[in-house]
């Protein structure tokens, strides 16, 4: 996917995002994207199917899914950052991925207490990200 392409579907994202009332955050890795989103259930769901049904995207994994007490990012339609480079991010973001996609989805949420895993990756990867 070219720069353009991510752009492209980043803009359009955000304004599915806004008209469905969901925020959270897209990271990109190379050809490896991570998409947190947070939402009422009746918006939410749709946007994972979707995902799921985009021929523009392989391997498609729900890493965690459940309710939360707050939204995590309230303020971010789809917060976007790249992360390029043998930097710290890039490395806890291959260290997450790898540990959450070889684990049993069950025992990694155990394991993280709840969604603390995939939340200590948000906070990590956005800390450069403007709010």
């Amino acid at each position: 996917m070219t720069r353009a392409d991510v752009a492209a579907m980043l803009r359009a994202a955000q304004m599915h995002h806004i008209n469905e009332h969901v925020t959270g955050m897209l990271l990109q890795a190379g050809d490896t994207f991570l998409h947190y989103f947070e939402g009422p259930k009746a918006k939410v769901q749709p946007v994972a199917a979707q995902l799921k049904n985009d021929s523009r995207f392989t391997g498609v994994v729900t890493l965690a899914e459940g309710p939360l007490t707050r939204r995590l990012y309230p303020h971010w339609s789809l917060a976007f950052q790249e992360i390029t480079g043998p930097t710290t991010r890039l490395g806890a973001l291959n260290g997450i991925l790898e540990r959450a996609l070889t684990s049993d989805p069950d025992e990694l949420r155990a394991a993280a207490g709840s969604d603390a895993l995939l939340h200590r990756l948000w906070t990590e990867c956005a800390a450069g990200l403007p709010r």
